[in-house]
């Protein structure tokens, strides 16, 4: 997806299958209006420092995203596509 996925503020403590929730409105081809006045939504953190702050985020060296998202896709990034592909898979298992 061009546009990450995003950590859900609206269940910020659900779960499923032991991983938080994430949510994507480009997946099923819409904008998301309400991420954009989110002052906590690690998408608007245009710097590390803010990033860092917020437990659930993490700095990619270019932007924050949520902290799994960073850790599992980082981790995937060595191994192209297939891995990245399975940093998905890994997510929503």
């Amino acid at each position: 997806l061009e546009v990450p996925p995003k950590t859900s503020s609206y269940l910020p403590k659900a779960r499923g299958n032991g991983k938080p929730i994430y949510f994507s409105y480009a997946a099923c081809g819409a904008e998301d209006e309400y991420t954009k006045g989110n002052e906590e939504a690690c998408v608007n953190q245009d710097v590390e420092s803010n990033c860092t702050k917020l437990e659930k985020c993490a700095w990619t060296g270019k932007q924050c995203l949520g902290k799994e998202l960073v850790e599992v896709c980082s981790s995937a990034s060595s191994l192209g596509l297939l891995g990245l592909l399975g940093a998905v898979a890994q997510l929503m298992a």
